[in-house]
């Protein structure tokens, strides 16, 4: 009998990128990956996440990308920043994404895991790493650094999207009584308008679209509360890349020849993320905000396009538009002080 025969097991190598250059240089590599691996969002892309590192990164980039034969089978994204007054290992685009589950192979978690843990434990610089808006079942939440740390899995916020079957009226008659009769009532009304509004679609970044959105976000509370000095610089150049890297889609509604409700969007792997947007409030009461909603569905499913995301947040109305929720986790690794590091505690390096 024949000795059975294996296949050689290719260990995995462990590059860290710690500087913009480094992380521009490797951006082909890091899109042909990502293009690779399922369930990647418009947020894994290398675009967006530098594009979000350049306007609102705090800290210095610590970007894992592991190999095997030189071939990139997984990318986790940090950077190390401090969070109260601890160094901190966070998700790229925390705060502003929905979704931030790092892209790893398949077939190579396990592996990937096992070389993230021996990183992590060699690694003296960080005190607590806090990634959000993982999956529940994220490889990253078997992580198990002995007694030295606490690990612990927290539900976090939820996103939500409408999938996209059959044909437009399908879906609209699907919808609520309520919610259709509103809207009716709304069409009703339409004899206050002073002209007709009408549905744009661009997938260029068009100024005029770009600055209405900045102009409608206005003060919302949403995803760019934290940061909105530098929110519009940060759509501004967020629009061009995605027109470059060709995933974005605005959408308006044009009324007396203004623009009075807008969203930017990205389209990607056929599904239509709803990222910025708002209406003018001194409109409110012929909720165009709604009407742009419902045109921008309208499209998507003329378009072919599988999904509608509204992105986190699982509000009422986005319930009623026939949204699916779902979960997201929060893992948190912090490291148990000792004696010497109650005295010292690492310095961002």
């Amino acid at each position: 009998m024949k000795p059975e025969r294996r296949l050689p097991v290719t260990p995995l190598t462990l590059e860290v990128v710690r500087e913009l250059a480094h992380a521009e240089a490797v951006q082909d590599e890091w899109t042909r990956f990502t293009a690779s691996v399922p369930g990647i969002t418009p947020f894994h892309l290398s675009a967006w996440q530098l594009t979000w590192w350049r306007h609102f990164g705090d800290g210095r980039l610590h970007i894992m990308l592991f190999r095997s034969l030189d071939t990139l089978v997984a990318i986790i994204p940090c950077y190390l920043t401090e969070q109260d007054g601890r160094p901190t290992l966070k998700l790229l685009g925390s705060g502003m994404a929905s979704y931030l589950e790092p892209p790893i192979a398949a077939a190579q978690r396990a592996d990937v895991v096992s070389l993230l843990k021996s990183h992590l434990l060699a690694n003296k610089t960080w005190q607590m790493c806090d990634w959000r808006n993982v999956a529940p079942a994220s490889p990253l939440a078997g992580l198990q650094l002995g007694d030295g740390f606490d690990v612990k899995i927290a539900p976090d916020s939820e996103w939500s999207q409408v999938p996209i079957q059959g044909t437009f009226q399908q879906y609209w008659e699907g919808r609520s009584f309520s919610l259709r009769r509103n809207f009716l009532k709304y069409l009703d009304n339409s004899s206050a308008f002073t002209d007709r509004p009408r549905l744009e679609v661009v997938n260029q970044a068009d100024p005029e679209f770009v600055n209405a959105i900045i102009r409608l976000q206005g003060e919302r509370a949403d995803a760019f509360a934290h940061a909105k000095e530098g929110a519009a610089a940060f759509l501004v150049d967020l629009a061009k890349v995605c027109d470059e890297a060709d995933l974005l889609r605005m959408f308006g509604l044009r009324y007396d020849k203004k623009l009075v409700a807008a969203a930017l969007a990205f389209v990607h792997r056929n599904t239509v993320y709803a990222f910025a947007g708002g209406h003018d409030p001194d409109f409110e009461s012929l909720g165009f905000g709604r009407l742009l909603l419902f045109e921008g569905l309208r499209h998507a499913f003329q378009q072919g396009c599988r999904a509608w995301n509204f992105l986190r947040g699982n509000e009422p109305y986005k319930l009623l538009w026939g949204a699916q929720i779902t979960p997201t986790a929060r893992i948190t690794i912090e490291r148990k002080p000792n004696a010497s590091e109650a005295i010292a505690a690492p310095k961002l390096q």
